[in-house]
This record gives C-alpha cells, sequence and structure tokens, in this order.
C-alpha cells in the first residue's frame, strides 16, 4: 500500500506551520526546546565522528584510531542514556523488541560458545547498531517539531557531507589514492562504503526534511556515480519494488537499455568497464568448463584476461563458507563459528561480501533469523513510496557487499527506518481518530 509522502507527527502537531510553533506558549517551551535537541543529538554525535574519523585518516594515528573506535559505542550509550531519561508517553511506540532480542540473543550466544574474539570493536558495532531503530522510533515519538529546523542539524548535516570529500581530495591530491581506486576513499576503506554512506545520506536528509527525494535520475546517480555495479543494481530494484507504477518501470527500463547499448558501443567508458568481466564470468560458469569450488583464482585470471573478478570471487567465497557451515555441528549451526571467523577460516582470508551468509556463518541461524525479522518488521511498517527507497537500496545492497561493519552507514540506516516507521504510525493513528470522529459527527 503506498503511503502518504508528507508526513504530521500526529493528531494537532503541524510540523511544518510556524505560526504553530511560534505560539508555544512559555510552559511548554522548555520541554519543546529539550525534545528539539534530542530530535537532532543523533547528528551532532555522528558529525563528532565524522570529525573523529578524518582526522585519524589523515594523521594515521593510532590514538586517533583508538579514540574513533571508542566513540563508536560511545554515540550509543549517549543515546540509551537520553532514552531512559525521556517522559513516559501515552500514545504507543513502533516495537521492534523481539527481532532485536533474537538479534542479540544469537549473538551473545555465538560470543560464548566462540571466545577469543579479536576485534570487539567490530563485534560491539555490529550488535549495537541495529538497536538504533528503537531509539530512532522512540525519539520520533517525543519529537514536536521538525528537526530539520535546527540551523545545527542543518550545518551538521553539511559537514557530513563535507568533511570526506576534503579527505579524499587531500587523499588524492597528495598521491595517497587514486580517483579510479577500488580501495582508500576518504575516511572509508573504498568505494563501496562510500556509496552506501551517500544513500545513507540521501536518506537522512529526507527524514530530517520530512520531505522525500521522489526523482528516480538523483537516486539512480547515486548509486551509479561510484562505480560499483551492487549498489547500481540494489538502487534499481528498490526503485521497481518502491515507486514500481508504469511510468517509473518503464523509466528505468529505458535506462537499462540505455546502458545496455553504451555497454555494446563503448565498454570501455566509466562503471561500464565493470559490467564485461561479470558477463564474460556468466558465460563461463554457463560453459561448464571450470569448477568454481576448485578452480584457482590464476586459472580464472587467464582465462577471462583480467584480475577484476569480483563476481566470481564472491561466488567461489560464498560456496567455499556454505560447504564450511554444512561441516560444522549443531551449535554451528546454530551460533556460528564466531565473529571474525569468515576471514580466519577461509582460504581468502576476507569477509564474505554478503551480509546475510556473514551473519549466518559467524554468528549462526539465531542471528541470521533476528536480523532478517528486524528488516521485515522495518518494511512492513514503512511501506512502499519514496521515502522508502534508500532504505531498500540498502537492505538489497547486503546481498553483494559487507555494509554490517560501516557503523556510521547502519546507524543512519537503522535509525531512520525507525523514525519513518513511527511516523507512519502516528499518521495512521491521526488518520483513524479523524475518519471516526467525523463517522460520530455524521
Amino acid at each position: 500500500m503506498n503511503r502518504p509522502e508528507r508526513l504530521n507527527a500526529g493528531p494537532g502537531m503541524d510540523l511544518t506551520s510556524s505560526d504553530s510553533l511560534a505560539s508555544s506558549s512559555p510552559e511548554s517551551s522548555g520541554s519543546d526546546r529539550a525534545e528539539h535537541r534530542l530530535a537532532g543529538l543523533l547528528v551532532l554525535s555522528l558529525a563528532a565522528y565524522v570529525l573523529i574519523l578524518a582526522a585519524s585518516t589523515l594523521a594515521e594515528s593510532g590514538i586517533l584510531k583508538l579514540l574513533a573506535l571508542i566513540f563508536a559505542p560511545s554515540v550509543f550509550f549517549l543515546m540509551a542514556v537520553n532514552w531512559l531519561f525521556l517522559p513516559r508517553l501515552s500514545e504507543p511506540v513502533v516495537s521492534f523488541q523481539l527481532p532485536l532480542l533474537v538479534y542479540c540473543a544469537g549473538i551473545a550466544g555465538s560470543t560464548a560458545l566462540n571466545p577469543g574474539v579479536e576485534d570487539v570493536g567490530d563485534l560491539l558495532k555490529l550488535t549495537l547498531a541495529p538497536i538504533f531503530v528503537s531509539f530512532g522510533a522512540v525519539f520520533e515519538a517525543h519529537r514536536k517539531k521538525t528537526t530539520w529546523d535546527n540551523g545545527m542539524v542543518r550545518a551538521a548535516l553539511a559537514f557530513m557531507v563535507i568533511v570526506p570529500l576534503v579527505v579524499w581530495g587531500i587523499q588524492l591530491a597528495t598521491g595517497a589514492t587514486q580517483l579510479a581506486a577500488r580501495y582508500v576513499a576518504g575516511i572509508f576503506a573504498n568505494l563501496n562504503n562510500v556509496g552506501l554512506y551517500a544513500v545513507t545520506l540521501l536518506c537522512l536528509f529526507s527524514i530530517l526534511a520530512n520531505r522525500p527525494i521522489r526523482k528516480g535520475v538523483v537516486h539512480f546517480v547515486v548509486g551509479a556515480m561510484f562505480g560499483t555495479l551492487g549498489l547500481l543494481q540494489a538502487t534499481v530494484l528498490a526503485l521497481l519494488i518502491c515507486v514500481g507504477r508504469l511510468r517509473y518501470a518503464l523509466l528505468i527500463l529505458g535506462l537499462l537499455i540505455t546502458v545496455i547499448a553504451l555497454y555494446v558501443l563503448i565498454p570501455e567508458f566509466g562503471t561500464l568497464t565493470r559490467l564485461k568481466p561479470v558477463v564474460d564470468s556468466i558465460a563461463l560458469l554457463l560453459s561448464n568448463q571450470i569448477n568454481l569450488a576448485t578452480v584457482t583464482f590464476g586459472e580464472l585470471v587467464s582465462r577471462l584476461g583480467t584480475s577484476d573478478l569480483s563476481f566470481l570471487f564472491r561466488l567461489k567465497h560464498w560456496l567455499e563458507l556454505w560447504t564450511l557451515y554444512q561441516n560444522g555441528n549443531v551449535l554451528n549451526w546454530l551460533f556460528g563459528f564466531g565473529s571474525g571467523s569468515a576471514s580466519e577460516l577461509t582460504t581468502m582470508r576476507v569477509v564474505p561480501h554478503n551480509d546475510f551468509i556473514r551473519y549466518l556463518f559467524e554468528f549462526g541461524l539465531i542471528t541470521l533469523v533476528g536480523f532478517c525479522w528486524l528488516l521485515i518488521a522495518i518494511f512492513k511498517s514503512v511501506g512502499r513510496g519514496w521515502f522508502t527507497v534508500p532504505l531498500a537500496t540498502v537492505a538489497l545492497y547486503f546481498v553483494s557487499e559487507n555494509l554490517i561493519n560501516n557503523f556510521l552507514a547502519m546507524v543512519i540506516f537503522f535509525f531512520c527506518a525507525g523514525t519513518l516507521a513511527q511516523r507512519l504510525f502516528m499518521e495512521k493513528r491521526a488518520t483513524d481518530a479523524t475518519e471516526v470522529t467525523d463517522s460520530k459527527l455524521a
């Protein structure tokens, strides 16, 4: 069901009217200021986190990297403390407690059965990030003003956009990285995470401003501009699923036909260079000339004439992980092999480029069920529409990339999801109450 794209917070709460804000009584102004400050707390905290990441990247300082590692969970605890001291509400709040409980129980069980975690920071970040969905819902329920009205929030969001670009520019100017490089891009490890961050910032803007980005071309450009096929595919699918009316489907079909035509005519142009290895890899698999489980990367490079094996690399890695998982015991099936085990136990020594497989292998079936349940609960709450496009893009991107390690982007994703779910819930309650009142008057 399509949802309204411009939302009010509830009955009697006009989020866009300056008259209603100006007429606040003196008695309520202190509470309003507190709730307004609370609504922008996360953005300001994340802006500070971006600053620390930028400084640690440029200075290459171990102390600053340690500070960034400590600051990440500190954002969670800051939000948790504010949540604990919020006044009780008479209005209900959208609950994600059950899937979060299953998710955290699975991770706790995995950690208990597989002690000796090497990277405690990563374990903490991927454990805490999904909980921000509840923070988003609770804080939205308390909000009385549009967060975008706060100049500090707007400045903080601009800061979060500009600083990573400045860091990237300095790296390019000093030769620390190259524009076409797949790794090291600003404060992020690779372009895949840059693209993820860009999508979550689009989502954060639309949620804060209560104004969705209704231009499919904007979403398409963001999905394509970093040369990551996985993000582009996720963006196209998200547009089809969330706003898939006939005219949008035809527009996307036209864009895809244009991309295919450009690939045929100028295959070496920009992002299109990533398509040829994928097409050749699919042809090689369909020819049955290789055994993916036993073929070496040297043989693949020789057969395909390129070192860009990201497509076959993923398939080969997933196959190895699935084989190891099948050969585990019942406890491994339920609780996985432990945090970081995907890179320790496989021949490729890297994390899977698929977060669902990673959850299954490292933390087991229980954690995977909790994570999938949480995503289902989110999208059941937010429905279809332009607000949902960035959220759906990230959820689909989980299939082909390692995203859950990106604490910054994951916090934004889950917080926005919870905020939107609560906002739509309150809008529906307001609409239902109005209809009941109208029917009684009639």
